[in-house]
């Protein structure tokens, strides 16, 4: 049985595209199971006005240029972050 619909972007981090594969295919079953959410490596994508939630892995590893796009969006949509050190303990997090 599928959740409600909540536009959500979740931003996972990488430094190269095997990273950001890795880290994006842990959030994969927890996307298949709530209809509505947008993996991203783009930090850009907060601007984005379908967003009512926004998911942060790994805060410190946004930069500066992100939290600015954040702090200047008019719209109020949750965020929330997750510290997770690996994407099997991010997976681990979604999936409990």
């Amino acid at each position: 049985m599928t959740e409600p619909a909540i536009d959500q972007l979740i931003l996972v981090p990488g430094r190269t595209q095997a990273e950001v594969v890795l880290w994006g295919s842990a959030v994969l079953e927890y996307a298949a199971t709530f209809p509505g959410v947008t993996i991203s490596h783009d930090y850009a994508d907060v601007g984005r006005p379908q967003f009512e939630r926004l998911t942060l892995v790994q805060p410190d590893y946004w930069p500066d240029a992100m939290w600015a796009l954040l702090k200047q969006n008019p719209r109020r949509f949750g965020v929330e972050q997750m510290n997770a050190p690996t994407p099997e303990v991010l997976a681990e997090i979604l999936h409990a």
